[in-house]
């Protein structure tokens, strides 16, 4: 019940709300593959944030949990957005999840 609460909160706030499965299926490892089947490596930092997106919070705020500055999150999100070969983060967690 608490999680359902918290999306409706986070929906009601404008936040994006990704269930708690989703990260989970995020860690499966941190080779991958993009839409076209060639595999993705991916950092064990570029892995902390991927953790991290689904729950919709802000760079800054990623970057204050992982003690990095926002825009060192921001630049692991353009690098894993271009070895995804994705336009976006939703697609990002989207193909992460598919990996």
């Amino acid at each position: 019940m608490q999680e359902v609460v918290k999306g409706i909160r986070r929906v009601a706030n404008r936040e994006t709300y990704w269930g708690e499965g989703v990260a989970e299926l995020l860690l499966k490892g941190a080779q991958a593959e993009n839409d076209a089947g060639f595999a993705v490596q991916l950092t064990e930092r570029e892995l902390d944030v991927l953790k991290l997106l689904p729950s919709g919070i802000s760079s800054k705020k990623i970057g204050e949990q992982l003690h990095l500055a926002a825009s060192t999150v921001d630049t692991h999100r353009r690098n894993m957005l271009a070895k995804f070969e994705v336009e976006n983060t939703i697609q990002l967690v989207m193909a992460a999840q598919r990996a």
